[in-house]
């Protein structure tokens, strides 16, 4: 029986309504149906060496987007309506089918737990983390359990446990050690047959307990049920029937061996039949014969969501039943009703159903009316539903048509209608014509719309375009689609109208005077390339109708219309040509490129002067100067270079020494503006020269000496 909390206790003795949610991908749901579940450790009759799988029946009224075979926790908690226990796992299960009803949109769901995938072959499975993630080498591949399920079985259990993303419940009780091994199991075994030979012979049955742990359930001897005071639940009620049958004892253990039936003890009370070796067959004989067994059914038993398949169980006004929990079907609704059995063999007698203490009756009674209103409103049909809402139709806010339910907007009363959302999950609006054609809509992506108006706008199939009534004639003053883009200016009334048309050209039109322009790009055959062609037009109202060639620009040509030559002549005030634009570019005499002027005027170059700064390049050499701290420094290249700031000038010059036969550069300043000069160094092949230094040594800045005789350098060290 799982652990619970004080409160749990006082809330379930005091016949506390129970409620259930649903956990999936880290998501909660609370508006769900009574889960239904369903577990068994033996089905018929007494056995050994079961592994079945628990399902789960869900129905989410109002389920998002649900991942395909994603895992649902299960828990359940006590609710009076004041306190509220902690909440209890009830299992975790993973989605193996699921329907959506078409009108009301709730997923119904059904599922199992881990113990569905037992039926994979061993060697073929992948090693798993705890919550079933792939375990991945370093380079991401999976590491499957590619070695023979052989070994001790302690150790193979905790293995199939691992391989079904589980771990061993402690409580599991499971011998190790020879004889208790499996040496040669058979080929393709699958992770069930492996479990199965470890539950036969520790005289057990898997299951995936609440708490998603794999437990082995041994057959316990029910002579100790009536005073166990530990994993034991008692039946506070029964509302269906129970069956019951007398207490009997385990006397045989029956097996095969080469086609040979063996039978250890006897057949007069209970047998176990059994496919394990004779030794272990001996040793689980001794442990089981002579135990004590019950088999009884209980319907809609009133029972703790705490119990677990293993506990005892105790029921009856009378204590008729001491027996074990083997099965169970557990509805987590407000009254939380189990069927619950064990079984076995020996006739089965029926009793009346029966209750336990007063309050638990009323709390049943309760709880049951709920239980009951919740069955109905999922039991109600859409035109149930349907008649109930509108008083058999009469109320005209619900309309049913063709079993689809429409609402009438005559009647709807709402401060915000929701549209759109993740994949339009609040639905959208559709709008058609007279004839049925969609013509309009508006969801996520916005509103689309092929007829109507915006505003003034007109919308058409194809374009959306703006008119107005002009000297009464209706005149399109805007439009934009399939054909182009258009805009019409309108001044002073109807008096004054120019036109903007765009479409594979552009076009502009005074509409009153009948003039236009418009430029366009076409190919040109003589030189494998476009041509820019500027037209004009003097004849026609809105679109002239005869187009004259005023400019036709190319890659190699540049001809205007209105010259007999192919080029542009700009003359001066006398009428000199001064500038030309031909297909060999522009040639001009003077003028300006944007601060730059050039021409005769400024020495036959280019100059740029503005602020302070004087830039120019011409015959007369490179001249830079700039205005800093109210002194003038410039750069002059003319063809000796000339650095100044303010008077102070030191000039570079290249000359011929011809007593040496070499060439120097000459390094010069002056402090008067350039008038005088002095040499202050001459570097050339054969010597380094200082006319102006003294003889003698000097210590530079970088740790050099320096010695100087008679004005030249003859040593740097």
């Amino acid at each position: 029986m799982q652990q619970t909390s004080a409160i749990w206790k006082q809330l379930w003795a005091a016949g506390a309504p129970v409620e259930a949610r649903a956990v999936i991908a880290g998501t909660v749901y609370t508006d769900i149906s009574a889960p239904v579940i369903t577990r068994a450790a033996m089905q018929n009759a007494l056995s050994i060496g079961n592994v079945a799988a628990a399902s789960l029946a869900l129905t989410i009224r109002s389920a998002g987007n649900i991942p395909r075979s994603a895992a649902v926790g299960v828990e359940a908690r006590l609710n009076d309506g004041v306190t509220a226990s902690e909440w209890l796992p009830q299992g975790t299960f993973y989605i193996s089918r699921r329907a959506r009803d078409p009108v009301t949109g709730a997923l119904a769901l059904e599922c199992y737990d881990a113990l569905l995938k037992a039926q994979a072959v061993v060697t073929e499975l992948p090693w798993t983390t705890k919550d079933g993630t792939p375990i991945t080498t370093a380079g991401g591949d999976r590491i499957l359990f590619r070695a023979a399920p052989v070994g001790d079985m302690g150790r193979l259990a905790k293995d199939m446990a691992l391989l079904l993303g589980l771990r061993v419940d402690p409580r599991s009780v499971i011998r190790s050690g020879a004889p208790y091994e499996i040496t040669s199991p058979n080929e393709g075994a699958t992770i069930r047959d492996i479990l199965s030979i470890i539950a036969q012979a520790n005289g057990g049955n898997w299951i995936v307990t609440p708490q998603n742990q794999l437990r082995l359930v041994p057959v316990a001897d029910v002579a100790g049920a009536a005073g166990a005071t530990g994993d034991a639940v008692d039946v506070d009620g029964v509302t269906g029937g129970i069956r019951i049958s007398a207490a009997e004892a385990i006397t045989g253990l029956r097996g095969t061996l080469e086609n040979d039936t063996w039978l250890i003890g006897d057949d007069t009370g209970l047998v176990l039949d059994v496919g394990v070796t004779p030794v272990i067959a001996t040793e689980l004989a001794e442990a089981m014969i002579g135990r004590r067994c019950q088999a009884y059914s209980l319907e809609g038993a009133v029972c703790d969501p705490a119990a677990e398949l293993g506990d005892f169980v105790r029921a009856g006004a009378n204590g008729e039943v001491a027996s074990a929990l083997y099965s169970q079907q557990i509805t987590l609704g407000p009254a939380c009703r189990s069927d619950m059995a064990s079984p076995g063999g020996g006739e089965i007698t029926d009793e009346y159903p029966y209750i336990g203490s007063a309050a638990k009756t009323l709390a049943l009674a309760r709880a049951t009316v709920k239980e009951a209103v919740n069955r109905l409103d999922n039991a109600l049909t859409q035109q149930e539903i349907f008649n109930r809402l509108t008083d058999n139709g009469a109320a005209q806010g619900l309309v049913m048509y063709n079993g689809q339910l429409y609402v009438n907007a005559s009647y709807i009363q709402s401060g915000t209608l929701t549209l759109g959302g993740v994949n339009n999950q609040n639905g959208v609006l559709n709008v058609v014509d007279a004839s049925g054609n969609s013509i309009g809509s508006w969801t996520k992506d916005g509103i689309v719309a092929t007829l109507g108006y915006i505003g003034n706008w007109q919308i058409l199939s194809d374009a959306i375009q703006l008119s107005r009534d002009v000297t009464s004639t209706r005149r399109v003053l805007a439009y934009l689609g399939h054909a182009g883009f258009m805009y019409r200016y309108l001044n002073n009334g109807a008096n004054y109208l120019r036109t903007i048309f765009i479409d594979d050209r552009i076009t502009l039109t005074d509409d009153v005077l009948g003039l236009g322009a418009r430029l366009a790009v076409e190919p040109n055959s003589d030189s494998d390339g476009v041509d820019l062609i500027i037209q004009t037009s003097s004849a026609g109202e809105e679109t002239p109708a005869e187009w004259t060639n005023a400019l036709v620009i190319g890659r190699d040509r540049t001809r205007a219309g209105c010259f007999e030559s192919d080029s542009f002549i700009v003359p001066d005030a006398n009428g000199n040509v001064v500038g030309r634009w031909t297909k060999d570019g522009i040639s001009a005499n003077s003028g300006k490129i944007g601060g730059i002027s050039f021409g005769s005027g400024n020495y036959g170059g280019l100059q740029y002067s503005y602020s302070g700064i004087l830039a120019y390049l011409g015959p007369s050499g490179v001249i830079y100067r700039k205005l800093v701290s109210g002194d003038y420094r410039s750069v002059t290249i003319d063809p000796d270079i000339e650095i100044s700031i303010g008077d102070a000038h030191v000039r570079l010059s290249i000359h011929e020494d011809t007593g040496d036969n070499d060439v120097e550069l000459k390094v010069q300043t002056s402090l008067d503006g350039g008038v005088t000069w002095t040499d202050a160094l001459l570097v050339g092949n054969n010597a380094i020269s200082a006319p102006g230094m003294a003889s003698g040594t000097f210590a530079t800045a970088d740790g050099k000496t320096v010695t100087v005789e008679n004005g030249f350098i003859t040593d740097i060290s």
